[in-house]
């Protein structure tokens, strides 16, 4: 922020109050806000005491100005406070915001403040990271970052710490991580422009004074949590950023720069309380229903991903499931909208390019206009306008050894399916090809997991279909969810089959990322044979990090002699970065095959 403040020097109070605890910013917040409440509200009023946990009040909330500044905070107030700047306003300040980028960046061309705020607004109001206009503000900004790591106020300006603070704010938002080169640039830029009283001026290298000031320490400490840095830790001369920023607060409970109060003290003190409440910008985001989704991914050579996703447009998947497979992409912005242009390095060229489809259905719509629901099938596939996708089915999941596996391969001309004549069928290093009408079949003359897809030149292959090959097979049901809270207990069943286990579902109740849990299962052998017992996963991915007697299941085997029975466990952990929420279902299932064959 720039004000008639931040030009002019003054005395650092005498006294240093060293920062000792929660207790204090707790304290020092309280009476912030007491003092707040005695203000008219404001947009930035708003956010602090929804910083704080209060539930503000927005009646004041509006928007006075023509500009595209004059959005930007009302928009991150209202979605502090949970509403949507969408539907809370007289209009859609999403689609007005929008309105004012010039399709390189948004607003006056010649200042930096609008398209740093302008991102912030956007992505508080749960725009998605692959909107064309987030994209472009994002891009925008990787190319105004100064040499020394910071941002400027306007185009071209000097380095100025509360841009710099906001912008690394708005580009973690916008999917860079802390460890990202530039982030890490403009924490070290943050450094070097730290005072010895520990607070920070608004720019370290202004003729017209380099003081502390309360806004700016404020907006630096926000930026300081965003980035993962503890602001307390970040130790200047015999004091650090909140220590000087509580040094600053009045018996009044308003922060005072020097001056005295003003007009400008209720936003300072905003700013404060923000920062003192360890939050960062945007205070709080929209929650929008995000869908989740199958994604694959099929490029000329192979298939690139196959993955469950969450994503709200057929575009967006892209990046999200690149976030889960790894490959590249390229999305380009042009005038009749955005495209994919290139995964994994296969770019389109001619009349070859990037399609896709939706539950075997292609849109008539660009993908970044395609609204997904809950459940659909997204199919992204290179290749021309009239390739048609293959599906292959077999007569079941699961087979003893020695019978026969049969299945069909179809096609689909976007009205109907048919049998598919020659096209090839893979399973364990072997091809058969299908008979008229699309039919296939081989021997499943050995135990195991085997996986099987279809293939054909001109054709989109076929998504792979698992078949289980055993003496035995028992399946369990698996429920979990992903959240906070407690855990649920297993129902038990009655055997069936030549061996059998002690549950036929295993609730793992709720769980959060970064936690565990266990239950224990008995494997029971009630035949005259011994069994090599193995396990597979089917359903949500998040039973992929699954362990059984603390190896993955993938991994795990077994033996199970005749007449006997075994104690497993089973550990269910969650990575801490892991955020696909919700109640997951999915199916474990053993199976077995004689010992020695």
């Amino acid at each position: 922020m720039r004000t008639t403040l931040s030009i002019f020097s003054f005395l650092v109070l005498a006294s240093v109050l060293v920062f000792s605890g929660q207790g204090i910013q707790a304290s020092s917040v309280s009476d912030a806000l007491s003092y707040l409440t005695t203000q008219s509200s404001s947009p930035w009023i708003v956010m602090a005491q929804a910083a704080a946990g209060q539930i503000p009040d927005t009646s004041s909330l509006s928007v006075s100005g023509s500009a595209a500044l004059d959005l930007e905070a009302p928009m991150l107030a209202a979605s502090a406070a949970g509403k949507d700047p969408r539907t809370f306003f007289p209009e859609d300040l999403v689609a007005k915001l929008k309105g004012f980028s010039d399709g390189t960046q948004i607003g006056d061309e010649a200042t930096l403040n609008d398209d740093i705020f302008g991102l912030l607004a956007l992505l508080s109001a749960g725009e998605p990271l692959l909107d064309p206009v987030i994209q472009q503000e994002k891009a925008y900004l990787l190319t105004q970052q100064a040499e020394d790591g910071g941002w400027a106020f306007a185009v071209g300006g000097t380095s100025d710490t509360n841009m710099t603070a906001m912008a690394l704010s708005a580009l973690i938002e916008a999917g860079l991580f802390p460890s990202d080169p530039v982030i890490q640039s403009a924490v070290s830029y943050l450094r070097s422009a730290q005072n010895d009283d520990g607070g920070f001026p608004y720019d370290p290298a202004s003729p017209f004074g380099t003081d502390s000031d309360v806004s700016s320490t404020s907006w630096v400490i926000s930026g300081l949590f965003k980035a993962g840095e503890d602001p307390a830790s970040w130790t200047k001369g015999a004091s650090n950023p909140l220590a000087y920023l509580l040094s600053r607060q009045t018996s009044g409970g308003w922060f005072d720069d020097g001056f005295g109060e003003n007009s400008f003290t209720k936003l300072s003190t905003s700013y404060a309380v923000i920062a003192l409440s360890e939050a960062s910008y945007p205070v709080r985001k929209v929650s929008r229903s995000i869908p989740e989704i199958s994604l694959r991914v099929e490029g000329s050579g192979g298939t690139l991903c196959s993955a469950n996703v969450k994503a709200a447009t057929a575009l967006e998947a892209v990046e999200a499931g690149s976030l889960q497979c790894g490959y590249s992409y390229v999305i380009e912005n042009t005038d009749f909208g955005s495209y994919l242009s290139s995964v994994a390095g296969e770019t389109a060229q001619g009349v070859s390019g990037w399609l896709y489809r939706v539950n075997w259905i292609s849109p008539s719509i660009g993908a970044a206009d395609f609204d997904l629901v809950q459940g659909d099938s997204l199919l992204w596939h290179y290749g021309i306008g009239s390739t048609q996708p293959l599906r292959l089915t077999t007569g079941s999941e699961t087979y003893t050894t020695g019978s026969q596996v049969s299945g069909i391969v179809q096609t689909y001309d976007g009205t109907s399916w048919a049998g598919l004549e020659g096209a090839s069928v893979l399973v364990a290093g072997e091809t058969f090809q299908t008979t008229a009408g699309g039919s296939f079949a081989f021997l499943a003359d050995e135990s195991g997991v085997f996986e099987v897809r279809a293939e054909k030149e001109g054709f989109v292959r076929s998504p792979i279909a698992v078949v289980i090959v055993g003496e035995s097979i028992q399946e369990l049901f698996l429920t979990v969810e992903v959240g906070e809270g407690s855990l649920g207990d297993e129902a038990p069943t009655t055997p069936e089959v030549a061996f059998s286990v002690s549950s036929s579902g295993i609730s793992f109740g709720k769980l959060g990322p970064g936690g565990s849990v266990e239950r224990e299962l008995i494997l029971s052998n009630e035949g005259t044979k011994d069994l090599q017992v193995r396990s597979q996963i089917k359903g949500d991915e998040a039973f992929y990090f699954l362990k059984i007697d603390s190896v993955l299941w993938s991994s795990f085997q077994t033996l199970l002699v005749a007449h006997s029975e075994k104690n497993v466990s089973l550990n269910l952990s969650f990575p801490s970065q892991f955020s696909s929420f919700g109640i997951k279902q999915g199916t474990l299932m053993f199976w077995g095959q004689l010992a020695g064959s």
